[in-house]
């Protein structure tokens, strides 16, 4: 059972996308050409305007400068709402959020008929994930300038956000038929597309943008994560090169190309990706989070470990990192630490099946049973087909002579996962049923894990007390004999070796044998 903890490639659009960067950028650039184009800088070199002054610095980015201005034209008229709106989107270019929106709630507050300071502040709320306050200043913006795509994009955007694919797409395809040539509504578009399961239009909207720009990187990042979502893979990495060949230091399209790797097959050269990833950009959690999902696939835990450690201490006590680092822990034979992992998860999520469940297999690792068993009901009755679950349960009621209950949850693990089922749990079905006492399913579930597993010498050893219970004493001796060529430990060998004299001295009876009787209960328990 994999988990996972929400992203393993870069979405069409998330918290921290490309795009989204973009539009930051497109924000701020439409906020600065509202400023600019609202005087020509010839005529503020000539104005004795400390507004007209401050318009100039900002037209050359000097933006410390145009601050002081817009401030000294704020105190020589305090209800001046472009002046306001001006020094907000100078704040904004510096990064400087909180004080950009003070201003344009001043700006607002002094004038309701501004759509560039409703734009400016909804696109800043938009940033800040205030999708219901963001989505009410696009409307304002929309009312009083029903053209304006840029607003309508912003809007879409905020409508995806609160889960309205609907209306985004409504208001995208407004914002392409008022600009057919700007790629980005379409990349937006094809996310509205995407959330509704529409692939095929997602994917032509995204090959729109595509013919528009075809040297745009996220663009062809994009269009492969799309391949990705249908399992075409071989495909996608084509896009992701061709994202790469665009900008070799895409650490998101490494990462892509990494996980699509991955899932092709190709673990090293995943890996490769994701090393570079990480170089790029150590704090790119999607890429440690992939890496060390590889790592563990290469059965480099202690590597897997390193990363799981680092995504801890950036993203505090995520619960899907603390699972996967206890999982690895597991994997290192570390069971004590893994229940510690484990633990904080259920401290906060008390019905955490996953946390439950693999807390139940480190529990049973350390010999504590009953606590195991109380886990495992816990995670079997919130997901009746957890097969690792049930297997586990199974080894603890094992451990605790309770053979009857062991055999009915391994015989429901193997029911619910035939094809895929282990020959260790075969092996563990078929110790239990013979302690049972039912001897002809102990049989055959050892026959079944030694056809998975031809080299399993225990399976051979216990079949033969299996058969020697059951009076086949020359079944019996054919098992011990293939045992002794597969089992190296000296006890387990001179157990077999007494178990094999026994069958071979009942299969050539003495008189003074007769006492020896077939069926002998001594085995390898």
């Amino acid at each position: 059972m994999h988990s996972t903890s929400g992203y393993r490639i870069s979405a069409i659009l998330q918290a921290d996308s490309p795009h989204r960067r973009l539009c930051r950028k497109l924000c701020t650039l439409l906020v600065l050409l509202v400023v600019t184009a609202a005087l020509d800088p010839a005529a503020a070199r000539s104005a004795d305007n400390p507004l007209h002054d401050a318009i100039e610095a900002h037209w050359k980015w000097e933006l410390d400068k145009a601050i002081q201005l817009y401030s000294r034209a704020v105190t020589a008229s305090p209800d001046n709402a472009r002046a306001l709106f001006y020094r907000g989107a100078a704040y904004r270019a510096q990064g400087k959020m909180d004080k950009a929106l003070d201003d344009f709630d001043a700006a607002i507050a002094r004038t309701s008929n501004m759509p560039d300071a409703f734009f400016a502040r909804g696109s800043i709320l938009l940033e800040s994930r205030q999708y219901e306050k963001a989505l009410q200043d696009m409307d304002r913006v929309l009312k009083l300038a029903p053209d304006h795509d840029a607003a309508l994009k912003i809007r879409a955007r905020a409508e995806l956000a609160l889960g309205k694919p609907d209306a985004a797409l409504a208001d995208l395809d407004k914002a392409v038929k008022l600009n057919p040539v700007d790629p980005e509504s379409y990349i937006f578009r094809a996310m509205a597309h995407h959330r509704k399961n529409q692939s095929d239009r997602a994917m032509a909207d995204v090959e729109r943008a595509l013919k528009i720009n075809p040297r745009d990187a996220q663009t062809w990042m994009i269009h492969g994560n799309l391949l990705v979502a249908a399992g075409q893979f071989k495909q996608a990495l084509e896009d992701y090169d061709k994202a790469l060949s665009l900008d070799p230091n895409n650490a998101d399209a490494l990462n892509n190309r990494g996980w699509a790797r991955a899932a092709d097959g190709n673990l090293e050269g995943a890996l490769a990706d994701l090393n570079k990833a990480v170089e790029i950009k150590p704090d790119l959690v999607r890429a440690l989070v992939n890496r060390a999902w590889v790592f563990r696939q290469l059965e480099r835990y202690d590597a897997a470990l390193a990363d799981y450690d680092q995504l801890i201490k950036l993203q505090a006590a995520d619960a899907g990192i603390l699972i996967e680092r206890g999982k690895t822990l597991l994997d290192l034979g570390r069971p004590k630490e893994a229940i510690t992992d484990f633990d904080q998860v259920l401290q906060s999520d008390p019905g955490s099946q996953e946390a439950l469940s693999f807390r139940g297999q480190a529990r049973e690792t350390i010999g504590d049973y009953e606590g195991a068993i109380k886990d495992l009901d816990a995670a079997i009755a919130a997901r009746g087909d957890d097969v690792r679950a049930l297997a586990y349960r199974g080894s603890a009621r094992y451990a605790l002579k309770r053979y009857s209950e062991a055999v009915a949850d391994f015989e429901k693990a193997v029911r619910l996962d035939p094809e895929s089922a282990p020959p260790d749990l075969f092996y563990d079905l078929g110790k239990a049923s013979f302690l049972a006492g039912d001897k002809d399913k102990a049989i055959k579930s050892f026959t079944r894990a030694l056809e998975l597993n031809p080299s399993h010498g225990l399976a051979y050893a216990n079949r033969g007390v299996a058969y020697t219970n059951k009076g086949n004493d020359s079944a019996a001796v054919a098992d011990f004999r293939k045992a002794l060529t597969l089992i190296k430990e000296p006890q387990r060998i001179a157990a077999i070796r007494a178990l094999l004299e026994d069958a071979e001295a009942r299969l050539t009876p003495h008189p003074s044998n007769d006492s020896d009787s077939a069926g002998s209960s001594r085995g390898l328990w």
